[in-house]
């Protein structure tokens, strides 16, 4: 039996929640036993040696080395992000001791894969599992795309308050105008200065709608009307609306960090090294001056494939 040691991936729309209900699908597509459970209650799993529990990243300030090292059931650390990855090099010396209780390490990416490999090293096995990306729309260019998109839930990694004070110190074109879609109300605290940053800002109300969290069915319609996305993330791990966007046709621009430098590719987009830079690409966008690619490229680094992502299950059940 499989537990995945995680949240309810219905109780709000983020990447890791979306990845991990694809994980809960993919155990029933091969008709691997498996349960969701929360922290809570996987003290209970813990002494049988044949079942597997899956530990999310989330909880890792609720484990301890010795906890995970009294676990008889095989264990297995599913890494969305760490505290690490965004700058606290302090934690590595938590981190590290940590992880290395673990039979198996589950990566989003070969982006993590290679940074665990180079930070801690000597793993006792690291299985890469990427998330698995929808096709919405058609390979059809659609000529009447016209929104330009920021997908992501309101918190400080992604780096929407540094967006909109560069934004508001540029000359900005009459017709840019950003559709922000994400959850705000999680940490009600950073939206608020985001809120700050536009009330003290008044012509930013012509570039700026904040439209709201949005369940992935909806991302049809989005996709359908989008013609550029936004990435102003700190860290991506592995970057799902940007790879999302990329397989529908949408170009990106983006700061490129981590995981996402590696899915833009050719014309499908710009990276920026700061976010002065994304402003003036931004810009130029607008007033047409630069042109980026909105037909479907062969992205094979990008699992858009069920079958695809089920392999990898195969190679993590083996192990």
């Amino acid at each position: 039996m499989v537990y995945l040691v995680a949240p309810d991936p219905n109780s709000f729309i983020s990447g890791g929640n979306i990845f991990n209900q694809q994980i809960l699908d993919g155990f029933a597509s091969l008709n691997i036993q498996h349960e969701r459970i929360v922290f809570e209650d996987c003290f209970e799993y813990c002494t049988h040696p044949k079942d597997t529990l899956i530990f999310d990243s989330i909880y890792f300030d609720d484990l301890t080395i010795e906890f995970v090292k009294g676990i008889r059931a095989k264990k297995c650390f599913l890494i969305h992000l760490l505290p690490s990855m965004l700058g606290d090099d302090i934690v590595l010396s938590k981190e590290k001791p940590l992880l290395h209780c673990f039979d198996t390490i589950l990566a989003n990416s070969q982006y993590t894969c290679d940074y665990l490999m180079e930070k801690m090293g000597g793993f006792k096995s690291i299985v890469i599992v990427q998330p698995f990306i929808k096709l919405f729309v058609s390979d059809q260019n659609n000529s009447s795309k016209k929104r330009i998109i920021h997908v992501a839930n309101w918190s400080p990694s992604k780096q929407i308050d540094l967006l909109l004070s560069e934004m508001a110190i540029q000359s900005l074109p009459q017709n840019l105008i950003i559709y922000f879609y994400g959850d705000s109300q999680r940490d009600q605290h950073y939206f608020n200065s985001c809120k700050e940053i536009l009330d003290s800002n008044p012509k930013l109300s012509k570039h700026v709608m904040i439209m709201g969290s949005i369940n992935h069915d909806q991302l049809v319609q989005l996709y359908e009307d989008a013609t550029l996305l936004i990435d102003t993330s700190a860290m991506e791990t592995y970057g799902m609306a940007v790879a999302e966007a990329l397989i529908n046709n949408i170009p990106v621009l983006s700061l490129g960090n981590g995981n996402v430098k590696h899915l833009i590719q050719r014309n499908n987009g710009i990276i920026c090294s700061n976010m002065k830079e994304l402003i003036f690409q931004l810009i130029k966008y607008s007033n047409d001056e630069i042109q980026l690619s909105t037909v479907r490229l062969n992205q094979d680094h990008i699992i858009f494939d069920w079958n695809k992502f089920l392999i990898q299950f195969k190679s993590f059940h083996a192990v």
